[in-house]
């Protein structure tokens, strides 16, 4: 695959983090958002406490990603189904 478009893959990985993040937390939050997100969060290793730096956790999301969409291989069964779901809706994108 071409470099740019993995660094696309590894980006949008970012911001599809920060949106679950921002739905999982809302009052009505769907259950499965709420489930997928602490999958993610204990996998990455994300901190829920104020302030905390969550660069690494952030990366490892990305990295993550980008890896199934390059091998196919998702790093369990549970992230397998997410990073599935997020191939499937960017790629009505792309």
């Amino acid at each position: 695959m071409p470099p740019i478009f993995l660094l696309f893959i590894h980006e949008s990985g970012h911001l599809f983090l920060e949106d679950l993040r921002m739905l999982a937390t809302m009052d009505d939050a769907p259950k499965q958002v709420v489930e997928d997100w602490n999958t993610i969060k204990e996998w990455s290793g994300w901190l829920d406490t104020e302030g905390a730096n969550n660069t690494a956790a952030h990366e490892k999301f990305a990295t993550g990603f980008e890896a199934y969409v390059r091998e196919g291989k998702a790093p369990t069964k549970v992230l397998e189904r997410i990073f599935r779901r997020f191939k499937e809706w960017l790629s009505a994108f792309i």
